[in-house]
């Protein structure tokens, strides 16, 4: 299920980065650290309530 999340983030957030930055290297890269960066505050808040 983690994977599916992440794959539908990086999508989103790719379709943001390319009409930002062009359909190119960078606009990957941005897409990829803004989900990973994601990913990290919801392991944090998963991590919180435990």
């Amino acid at each position: 299920m983690g994977l599916l999340k992440s794959a539908v983030k990086y999508k989103a957030a790719k379709k943001v980065t390319n009409k930002a930055f062009g359909d190119g290297v960078l606009s990957s890269v941005v897409a990829a650290k803004a989900v990973k960066k994601s990913n990290q505050r919801s392991n944090e808040r998963r991590n919180k309530r435990s």
